[in-house]
């Protein structure tokens, strides 16, 4: 009889053992998983903020593209409707976030000649600004891909 109670004894804290060790191992189980809940949290928001950072550079972009677009329209079309479109779109393309100080210059020059409706280094001008124009959209794409990096 004695010793049967020892060997339930030894079952028991056997049993008390193990359940000690199942349940050490749950807790550590749900720490893990908490942390890796945690993380991906964090690197989900992280990347909404790189999407959110993008899409709003892709809209002063085309916003960009807009504003260059119409004020070469204007310069077109100027001598049939009047030069108040081209000052416009000069004054326009001068508060883009995108615009340089070379961009608003050559945007103003080719307003005022275009005013005085003189046809001398207007093309010259058109094509510094296409130039200039393009610059910049390559900055803003190096600037989209640094963005994604």
């Amino acid at each position: 009889m004695a010793a049967a109670a020892g060997t339930l004894t030894c079952m028991t804290a056997t049993t008390i053992v193990a359940a000690m060790l199942a349940a050490g191992a749950s807790i550590v189980a749900a720490v893990l998983s908490w942390r890796s809940a945690q993380d991906s949290r964090r690197e989900a928001r992280a990347a909404l903020r790189v999407n959110q950072l993008v899409s709003a550079h892709d809209r002063e972009v085309e916003r960009f593209r807009d504003d260059v677009s119409g004020f070469v329209r204007a310069l077109v079309a100027a001598g049939m409707e009047g030069e108040g479109g081209t000052v416009a779109g000069a004054a326009v393309i001068a508060m883009n976030s995108l615009c340089t100080e070379d961009l608003r210059k050559m945007a103003n020059e080719l307003a005022q000649l275009r005013m005085g409706r003189t046809a001398a280094g207007i093309d010259d001008l058109v094509h510094q600004l296409e130039d200039e124009s393009r610059a910049i959209l390559r900055r803003a794409d190096n600037q989209r891909r640094t963005l994604l990096a």
